[in-house]
């Protein structure tokens, strides 16, 4: 009782958010659950705990998390700043047999960078002064959508699959071929993106936040975007839209790009202000930051990103 009420106090927490469900896996996100689900072959003993559709920068653990963890053998998370929650949430479900994974750890990681944003600046307190006048160093943040990278995932996947066996040796056989089916689909789709992305003539105006930065790295995309992958901005300023139309018109783009959970609102004004404003489309890409739980039986990571792959090749000019 001492420990809910403690957590209460700490996350203020929304007793509905999600069902309060058990299972020996759980993971934060919809791109963890879904290799987990591929790995075992379903997703009885999984439990993806952001499952209502909110986004991963703004979900606040609840009173169910910490029930969740205090029955379960292994957690899974991304493990950046949208995950801050999570060392409190660990120690209050006090579970001694509790594993966990953090995918930051083991994947190649990006810095977060302004470059190429236009509203880029990070609300991190970076070199601050103490109140005795010291200087601390400045702190290293990564961009933590590491899952929009296909060979990060790879490498994730062979990770979990590790994981996934100390918890299910009986079921070590089927976890291991489930494992490489899987990766081998991943490594398809990886070499797809790499011959229709890798160094073509193609430009990206992203006229929302920006979480592509993996993707975009490991296949030379250039791009340009309103807002940071990590920022809270849905407003953009006027210098911003002006930037954004300058671009457009400077590349004469076809297509600007937003992602899922945007209004299209920016996009929408880009576009208007644009010399070609009749020939320009709005193309949705999926982040898949905000998957709810009654998607899941309809969607894959692997449908998405192939989507999102269709999409980002029309970007490419002939």
């Amino acid at each position: 009782m001492l420990v809910l009420i403690f957590a209460m106090t700490i996350f203020s927490i929304v007793y509905f958010s999600h069902k309060n469900k058990e299972g020996k896996v759980v993971t934060t996100i919809f791109p963890i659950y879904d290799i987990c689900r591929e790995i075992l072959g379903n997703d009885e003993d999984i439990v993806m705990l952001q499952d209502n559709g909110t986004d991963m920068h703004s979900y606040q653990a609840t009173a169910s998390d910490i029930a969740t963890l205090s029955k379960a053998e292994l957690f899974i998370m991304v493990g950046g700043s949208s995950d801050k929650w999570v060392g409190d949430v660990i120690r209050s479900a006090n579970n001694v047999n509790l594993s966990t994974l953090s995918l930051m750890d083991i994947v190649n990681k990006v810095e977060e960078s302004d470059e190429n944003i236009s509203e880029g600046e990070h609300h991190h307190e970076h070199g601050s002064e103490s109140s005795e006048g010291h200087h601390h160093e400045e702190e290293v943040h990564y961009d933590e959508h590491i899952w929009l990278s296909i060979k990060n995932m790879i490498l994730a996947t062979r990770h979990i699959k590790d994981a996934l066996i100390k918890v299910f040796p009986e079921r070590t056989e089927l976890i291991r071929e489930n494992a490489e089916g899987y990766l081998n689909k991943l490594i398809e789709l990886e070499q797809a993106y790499a011959d229709a992305l890798l160094n073509q003539n193609a430009f990206y105006l992203v006229a929302d936040r920006f979480p592509f930065i993996y993707l975009m790295n490991d296949y030379g995309m250039e791009y340009h975007a309103a807002f940071s992958g990590c920022s809270a901005e849905t407003e953009a300023s006027a210098e911003t839209m002006s930037e954004l139309i300058n671009k457009v018109n400077e590349k004469s783009l076809e297509y600007i790009y937003i992602t899922e959970t945007a209004d299209g609102s920016i996009a929408e004004q880009v576009k208007a202000g644009c010399s070609n404003r009749n020939n320009i489309k709005i193309l949705v890409v999926n982040s898949c930051q905000s998957v709810s739980i009654d998607d899941v039986d309809n969607m894959s990571y692997l449908s998405i990103m192939t989507d999102n792959l269709e999409k980002f090749k029309k970007g490419v000019k002939q």
